[in-house]
């Protein structure tokens, strides 16, 4: 089914792929020989998603349309993979990089490779854990991240780092050379102290979520709380109460329902058409 809507899309009436957890190496080999006529193509990566990437083969024939990129939860991409694949996408302009392990020179390699990025989320895996009361990060920062985004996305206009260790350093850096930010998400980003010159810097800001603001409409936290009642971690049982107390306290969430994650679209509407499998 998944190679039959690729050849529609071959053919000049798909503009855009949507997945989760069914694509594998086979199905992305299959894509990028067809990707060349598919504009834009975008992929989800979802749950048990193995991606090597095949690095220049794979970017190449994506390189001339690939717009819109999402990656959650690929724990299989490496920073040096990322890093390879990446440089050929010069066109991307949206690129979301949700609980996977990459980390630090990521932000520096995708702001060099797509000069034309316009909106980055960087979330972190713990990030949902993360609680003044229990925090294990409690008192580390880490600004590498912040400072690559701030040395090479002048352009970005929508930024979310949810749960990320930048320090105020590494937000003034951000807030002073990426002048064109409209939208700023820093939620769980516990470092941060809002003191005046913060406050100053952010007011113009249009669209502004700060490090205590609810999490109670981000878009993969019903899998993430859901995956910790049923991981059999002791350390993330004994949490368990006060994390559904963390991010229930203002709404009544059901965590079993995962219909959000049908929602492939971007919140900005870049593409409104994703073609679901």
């Amino acid at each position: 089914m998944a190679r039959a809507a690729v050849d529609r899309g071959s053919a000049g009436t798909m503009e855009a792929f949507g997945a989760e957890t069914f694509v594998n190496d086979e199905l992305l080999r299959y894509i990028s020989q067809r990707s060349g006529k598919l504009y834009p193509l975008r992929l989800h990566f979802f749950l048990l998603i193995k991606w090597w990437m095949e690095t220049q083969a794979l970017a190449n024939s994506w390189a001339p349309s690939l717009k819109s990129l999402h990656l959650c939860l690929c724990h299989h991409v490496t920073n040096q993979g990322f890093a390879e694949a990446i440089n050929g996408f010069p066109q991307l302009e949206e690129l979301d990089v949700t609980f996977c392990s990459l980390n630090g020179s990521v932000c520096e390699s995708a702001g060099r490779a797509c000069p034309q990025l316009r909106c980055f989320r960087l979330n972190e895996h713990w990030s949902i854990l993360q609680n003044e009361r229990w925090s294990m990060l409690q008192g580390m920062d880490d600004d590498t991240e912040a400072l690559g985004i701030a040395s090479t996305m002048p352009g970005l206009q929508e930024l979310q780092l949810i749960g990320n260790l930048l320090s105020n350093d590494g937000l003034m850096a951000i807030l002073d050379r990426c002048p064109r930010l409209e939208s700023l998400d820093i939620r769980q980003c516990y470092n941060i102290q809002m003191d005046d010159a913060l406050k100053l810097k952010c007011a113009r800001i249009r669209y502004l979520k700060l490090p205590h603001d609810s999490i109670s409409d981000f878009r993969y936290r019903a899998y993430i709380v859901s995956s910790i009642a049923n991981s059999g971690s002791d350390f993330e049982l004994d949490m368990y109460d006060d994390l559904l107390d963390v991010v229930t306290e203002d709404d009544d969430a059901d965590f079993d329902d995962m219909d959000g994650f049908d929602d492939t679209v971007s919140d900005g509407g870049m593409y409104d058409d994703d073609f679901d499998i």
